[in-house]
C-alpha cells in the first residue's frame, strides 16, 4: 500500500527501538525495501543504496521522510539536497557545512531540522513535581499524629517519589538509546538495569550519567548534525555521582545504626540530611539538562 509523503503536520508517537526490524526505504526504481534495522539502514545508505532525497519510514507510521533529515543515516559527507516537498536547504551547494544563508532552528523540523523518529519527547517538569509532592507528604506524615493520616500519606508520597525514580530512569534510557546511533558502546537497557543494583548503582552512575554527559559533548564538538546543539555542564554530571555515592554511604550507617536522621543537633543526622538534599538537587539540574539534550533530538511533534 503507498504510503503518504510526508508533510509539515503532526507526527504519530515512535515506533520501537533503533534495533528493531522496522525500517524501509524507497530505492531509486521506486521499489520498497525492507524490514530491517537501523544498523542495516545505514549500511545501505553508506554503499550508495539510500540517496538524501530518497523516502524512509518506519513500520506502522504514515508519514515519510528524507533520508537527509535523519540525523546519522547518511555519511556525513553527504550535502542536502532540494526537496520536492519543501524549500531548497540553506547549506550552500558547494560546501555541506557551510554556515546557512537563513536563521534556521531545530524547532522548524525539516528541510534542515535533525530528529529522531524512535525518540520520544522527555518532560522534566513531572521529575521536580513527582519529588516536591513525595518529599512533601512523607513529611507531613512524619508530624502528623493520626495513624490512619499517616498511613495514606506515606503511602502517596512513597508511590510519588517511585514514579520521579521511574521517569528520571526513562529518560536516561532514552538518552543512551539516541546516543546509539551516534556510535555509543552502550545501550539505554544496559545503562538502567545496572543503575537498579543497591549501592553498586552509585559506582556504575559514574558510566551510565557522567558517561553520557562526556560522550554528548564529544559528539557536539565533532559531529555535524549536533551544531546547533549545546553541550551539557559536565561538573554537575561528576558532582551528582559523587553525592549519590555519599548518600548512599550515609544511607548504609543510619541502617545499620537503625537510625532516623531527624534530630538537627545531632551532626551523623546533619551530615545525612545535608547530603541527601544536595543529591537531590544536583540530581534536578542534572535531569535538567539531559531533557534538553533528548529534546533537540527528539521527534518533532507539530
Amino acid at each position: 500500500m503507498e504510503l503518504p509523503r510526508h508533510k509539515k503536520r503532526d507526527y504519530k508517537p515512535p515506533l520501537g527501538p533503533p534495533e528493531a526490524l522496522s525500517w524501509f526505504y524507497e530505492n531509486a526504481n521506486k521499489k520498497v525495501k525492507g524490514p530491517m534495522a537501523f544498523r542495516d539502514l545505514r549500511d545501505a545508505a553508506l554503499v550508495g543504496k539510500i540517496k538524501s532525497s530518497q523516502w524512509v519510514w518506519q513500520e506502522g507510521e504514515e508519514d515519510r521522510y528524507r533520508a537527509v533529515t535523519i540525523v546519522g543515516l547518511l555519511p556525513i559527507s553527504t550535502a542536502p539536497v532540494e526537496d520536492d516537498d519543501g524549500p531548497k536547504s540553506a547549506l550552500d551547494d558547494d560546501n555541506p557545512y557551510a554556515t546557512p544563508k537563513v536563521e534556521r532552528t531545530i524547532a522548524e523540523g525539516p528541510p534542515g531540522g535533525l530528529y529522531l523518529p524512535y525518540v520520544y519527547k522527555v518532560h522534566f517538569s513531572l521529575l521536580p513535581a513527582f519529588l516536591i509532592a513525595g518529599a512533601g507528604l512523607i513529611l507531613g506524615a512524619s508530624f502528623n499524629q493520626d495513624t490512619q493520616t499517616q498511613t495514606i500519606l506515606y503511602t502517596f508520597g512513597g508511590f510519588s517519589l517511585v514514579l520521579w525514580i521511574a521517569f528520571s530512569l526513562v529518560y536516561l534510557k532514552r538518552a543512551w538509546d539516541m546516543m546509539t546511533i551516534l556510535g555509543a558502546p552502550m545501550s539505554g537497557t544496559k545503562a538502567v538495569s545496572i543503575l537498579l543494583i543497591p549501592f553498586f548503582n552509585s559506582i556504575w552512575s559514574f558510566i551510565a550519567i557522567f558517561g553520557w554527559a562526556r560522550l554528548w559533548n564529544i559528539n557536539v564538538k565533532k559531529h555535524p548534525g549536533l551544531s546547533m546543539a549545546h553541550s551539557v555542564w559536565r561538573p554537575v554530571f561528576l558532582l551528582f555521582c559523587i553525592a549519590m555515592m555519599m548518600a548512599q554511604v550515609s544511607a548504609l550507617m543510619l541502617l545499620v545504626s537503625k537510625d532516623l536522621p531527624n534530630d538537627l543537633t545531632n551532626p551523623s543526622h546533619q551530615f545525612a540530611l545535608a547530603t541527601f538534599g544536595v543529591t537531590l538537587v544536583l540530581s534536578l539540574m542534572t535531569w535538567f539538562q539531559l531533557c534538553l539534550s533528548v529534546n533537540f533530538l527528539a521527534r518533532k511533534k507539530s
